[in-house]
């Protein structure tokens, strides 16, 4: 909440008054109620700043600011703060073709900016830049220098829930059979919670579990998969608290203003630790998880039955019917998946309309790159293509005569799609009903197959 000072009568004092602007959001740390520490800002303007703040005010750090004049055109600062006036630092113009290292003077915030002292350095990165064309796409989100560790603020939540639900504290050493007995106390005082009733709804297979100190099999992992299901099916589970807790607070912080382009790292960031952290929770309850959660196991494409005691036949006929849906894409006989993966479903489920925002504010540059290339694409003919990336041409799935010129004839064209690449190009095109990234790669992996089988069924006949 911003002040704005109504001076009305002329005087030089007048008590402040809030003009119920609510001007910015805010990502970062506080004391006694005003911004005191790392942290980021954007204000409703699209003004960006990141970096050390004390009693309210911006002291040092980043700063991009977009132009009112050019849409696509800003200038980014770093270095110190006098005020609302930068001081030394450096400062790229131009959409960062130009970067000037000095002292500066002037409200960067209205685009009034006075050069002191400055020299001219070339070719210096500005702190988001990117570099299409290249592999950029390739690196893995960085934490900035300028905000505030990940675990800083996710962490206290967690020790509260470990805390409050499971009974185990930081630094001592609980037993499993406890932190169970705690879940269970702590899942009866949710139903109380929820409908007022102690006795709502009793599942054994989340009150009871038998095998959490099981070896480590992929029966095992399937029996924690489908306890975290159950768990998310029911309101009253400390599970589904602490998912749903987790899932408003990322959403909130990063939807509306703060869907900004520069904290496309730092929110991937944030839901990878929240997942990793979650993924930690499970091991907490089932401790011959393996310890790190992007580890790889293979599955069979089927799923066993009766992984989970005591489970009710209700529950039951709801799980299998859940797993024939999920296996009903898998046709192969082994599917390889991250431990993680159960947790990163859900997460991906309820935050993937706001990453899906940030990383594509983030790629604009490469998508235009990636359009533009579509588009050249898409004007030649597939044998041309086939022919400018070299493809030897008894790889080709139809005969064609040595005339270049003859590949741009829409009839041959047509003939090699629909005689042999349209049983691929339709499963690639089920790409887009799948909104989980692993049925994705599933189609994308059946494109492959089926093209594969096109190649075999043209060298089978010579």
């Amino acid at each position: 909440m911003l002040l704005e000072l109504m001076d009305t009568k002329g005087a030089t004092k007048l008590t402040p008054v809030v003009t119920a602007i609510l001007e910015q959001k805010f990502l970062g740390e506080w004391r006694e109620g005003v911004q005191t520490g790392l942290g980021t800002a954007i204000d409703i303007n699209g003004v960006f700043r990141q970096g050390e703040w004390l009693d309210g005010t911006f002291k040092k750090g980043i700063v991009v600011c977009p132009s009112p004049q050019e849409p696509d055109s800003y200038v980014e600062f770093v270095g110190e703060m006098a005020g609302n006036e930068i001081s030394k630092g450096q400062l790229w113009l131009n959409n960062r073709k130009i970067c000037l290292s000095g002292s500066f003077s002037g409200n960067i915030y209205q685009g009034t900016v006075n050069v002191a002292e400055a020299q001219l350095v070339l070719n210096k990165p500005a702190p988001f830049c990117e570099f299409p064309g290249t592999d950029e796409w390739k690196r893995t989100p960085e934490a900035s220098q300028w905000t505030y560790a990940i675990e800083k603020r996710w962490q206290p939540l967690i020790d509260v829930f470990m805390k409050e639900e499971l009974g185990s504290v930081d630094g001592f050493e609980t037993s499993v059979a406890i932190i169970w007995s705690n879940l269970v106390g702590s899942m009866r005082i949710g139903k109380e919670l929820v409908s007022g009733d102690l006795n709502m709804g009793f599942c054994d297979a989340l009150e009871t579990i038998s095998k959490y100190g099981a070896d480590w099999n992929e029966d095992y992992y399937r029996m924690v998969a489908e306890y975290w299901r159950l768990a998310m099916d029911n309101s009253y589970h400390p599970l589904y608290r602490i998912f749903h807790g987790f899932v408003q607070v990322f959403n909130t912080s990063y939807s509306g203003m703060a869907a900004h382009k520069n904290l496309h790292g730092q929110a991937l960031l944030e839901l990878d630790h929240i997942m990793s952290s979650t993924y930690g929770v499970m091991r907490k309850l089932f401790p011959n998880l393996p310890e790190d959660g992007n580890d790889i196991v293979s599955l069979d494409g089927h799923t066993p039955e009766n992984s989970i005691s005591g489970s009710s036949d209700e529950d039951e006929a709801s799980e299998n019917a859940r797993r024939t849906s999920s296996s009903s894409i898998e046709n192969r006989t082994k599917i390889y998946i991250p431990l993680c993966n159960f947790v990163y479903e859900d997460f991906f489920l309820h935050c993937s309309p706001v990453v899906f925002t940030i990383c594509s504010l983030a790629s604009n540059e490469r998508d235009d790159i990636y359009w533009n290339r579509v588009v050249y694409l898409n004007a030649h003919t597939d044998m041309k293509l086939l022919s400018y990336l070299e493809v030897p041409r008894d790889l080709w799935p139809i005969d064609i005569p040595m005339e270049m010129a003859d590949l741009d004839k829409p009839n041959k064209r047509h003939v090699a799609r629909n005689k042999f690449y349209q049983p691929a190009v339709v499963g690639l095109q089920h790409m887009t009903t799948h909104s989980n990234p692993v049925e994705k790669l599933n189609s994308l992996h059946r494109t492959f197959d089926l093209i594969q089988e096109v190649l075999d069924f043209i060298g089978f006949f010579g």
